[in-house]
């Protein structure tokens, strides 16, 4: 059983409100480092409960904890003292997301507490080579169906490339006749990419529809998976597909 959350945040106020999709040239004058990501003592959190999973193995997008700048929906949640406090934004904590349980974990001192990613508009996270990633709610690209977020793989111009995952938990393959195989579930996680054509989000999973994709854009679909030997299988495949369509169509 999942336990009742409720989760209390300091306010915090930041440069940068949360957008759907943040501009390039603010990465660059930020200039993320480490210490941007530096805690400095300001963060609180108040009441949160843990929440434990019957899964065990890594379902997480990254299995390790990361320093983020996480941006929650705005709104009001009473503390203790029987005040209210906005639920804003969190800078500076180690956090990870959970794809089974559809959380996003933060990492307290020596405890794990947990917060539904429906209430996170965007994570800023900073990669273990220094670069910064974005992770973006999915209904601000008005889907529904996406559980999780999706991970902003590339912009311009009002138009992205996207990734999701997709996890599935079976049961582990454990024989006890032949006492082979793991009692372990057995986790396994999808990629899953979509283009966002500033109105509505198109799959392009397959070559098929990459080309189909590319084919509205007056763009030469075949062509281009011929001459770049783009095999589309990596999310770095992808994010070489975004950088085609940037500079010839935008």
């Amino acid at each position: 059983m999942k336990k009742q959350i409720l989760v209390f945040l300091c306010f915090m106020s930041f440069q940068l409100s949360a957008q759907r999709i943040l501009p390039q040239q603010w990465f660059t004058e930020n200039n993320f480092s480490e210490v941007d990501f530096s805690d400095g003592g300001q963060n609180k959190l108040y009441g949160l409960n843990d929440m434990k999973s019957n899964v065990k193995g890594d379902y997480f997008w990254n299995e390790s904890f990361q320093k983020g700048k996480v941006y929650f929906y705005p709104q009001q949640l009473g503390i203790p003292n029987g005040k209210t406090v906005n639920l804003d934004s969190l800078i500076g904590i180690e956090m990870r997301v959970d794809l089974w349980n559809n959380n996003v974990e933060f990492k307290y001192g020596d405890e794990i507490k947990v917060i539904e990613t429906a209430k996170v508009s965007n994570i800023l996270s900073l990669n273990d080579d220094s670069s910064v990633s974005q992770y973006i709610n999915p209904k601000e690209f008005e889907s529904d169906h996406v559980k999780g977020l999706f991970e902003l793989l590339g912009s311009k111009d009002g138009v992205a490339f996207l990734q999701s995952k997709e996890i599935s938990v079976q049961r582990g393959d454990y024989n006890a006749a032949l006492d082979v195989g793991s009692k372990e579930p057995i986790i396994t996680k999808s990629n899953n990419f979509h283009f966002w054509n500033g109105e509505a989000l198109i799959p392009i999973d397959s070559k098929k529809e990459v080309t189909n994709m590319l084919n509205v854009l007056a763009l030469d679909g075949k062509g281009y998976l011929k001459s770049s030997k783009n095999k589309l299988k990596e999310t770095e495949d992808y994010k070489k597909l975004a950088h085609f369509v940037f500079e010839t169509s935008y």
